[in-house]
């Protein structure tokens, strides 16, 4: 009788085990589908990276990317790494010696995203070389910036509204953004920013039609300004520029002047030769004025709007 217990207590320990056993494994299991559920996939690496001819460096979009980290080098060694939510970082200001410049970056996930992880660091873009003139004007913008800033009690971060460089105007959001390749109305007045978020103006492609801008960046709607730019011509050692009634001139933009286009460099130097504008050619004469109708060069015909085609 006593072996007969014994062997039902010995069998209830045995199935009491295999069910323990069979328990473990079965939690484990579910352990490893949870692993496997809450697994975050990496986020895309960048492999498109150029930059523009002012010293923007610019990326392709990586979907799921919160925001992306910047690093920017000067002859391979680190100059600064910052944080944006754009495809795109204005690196003009940290441009004030001489050297070549690359940079890279990287795409961040939301600190707590169940999807996504940062991505891999990209590969070096090309270079920027970046000479003597170019780093003198960016020293140059950016000492006006600082004296700008302090005697306003804020930094040039912090301001919300119309932004300038010497490049040209934008406008800043209050979450830091800018508009780009869109439309924006400000105090009722329409105006347009290019695909680096820079007010436009004169004339300008846009979705198909020919919209005219006056000297403001203001949309004028019968296709022309209220009245024609004032101010007067300067000139130095290095060149023209026009000068408004206020002491500001255009920089990186058309103005029209006695019936005739000019254009002026980031600088604010009057241009002449090949000027690339929106994806396109034209041609300044050596007064400055805008090519139209005619060959350039003897190979090049210029339309009536000064586009050339085939450059």
């Amino acid at each position: 009788m006593l072996k007969k217990r014994w062997g039902i207590v010995t069998l209830l320990i045995l199935m009491s085990l295999f069910i323990l056993g069979s328990s473990f494994q079965a939690m484990a299991k579910r352990k490893d589908d949870d692993d496997e559920e809450i697994e975050k996939e990496e986020l895309d690496e960048i492999s498109e990276l150029w930059w523009d001819d002012n010293g923007e460096a610019n990326w392709d979009m990586i979907e799921g990317a919160y925001q992306y980290e910047v690093t920017l080098y000067r002859n391979s060694s680190k100059v600064t790494t910052v944080k944006t939510k754009a495809e795109k970082y204005r690196f003009y200001s940290k441009m004030t010696r001489e050297g070549e410049y690359t940079f890279r970056v990287r795409p961040l996930a939301k600190s707590k995203s169940k999807e996504y992880k940062d991505g891999r660091w990209s590969e070096y873009s090309e270079t920027f070389d970046v000479d003597d003139d170019f780093a003198d004007e960016a020293r140059k913008n950016k000492k006006e910036s600082n004296s700008s800033s302090t005697s306003s009690g804020s930094s040039p971060g912090e301001k919300i509204g119309w932004q300038q460089d010497n490049i040209g105007h934008w406008w800043r959001r209050s979450d830091g953004s800018y508009p780009k390749s869109e439309w924006m109305t400000i105090e009722n007045k329409q105006y347009y920013f290019d695909q680096a978020g820079y007010r436009v103006t004169g004339w300008v492609e846009i979705e198909g039609k020919q919209c005219y801008f006056d000297v403001s960046g203001v949309y004028q709607p019968d296709g022309s300004s209220s009245k024609e730019a004032s101010g007067e011509w300067k000139s130095d050692s290095r060149g023209r520029w026009w000068q408004r009634p206020d002491g500001s001139y255009p920089v990186n933009e058309w103005l029209e002047l006695g019936g005739k286009w000019y254009f002026f460099e980031p600088s604010g130097y009057m241009k002449t030769g090949w000027v690339s504008w929106n994806g396109k050619w034209y041609y300044c004469q050596q007064d400055g004025s805008m090519a139209a109708s005619t060959y350039v060069d003897g190979n090049y015909w210029v339309d009536a709007d000064g586009v050339c085609d085939r450059r």
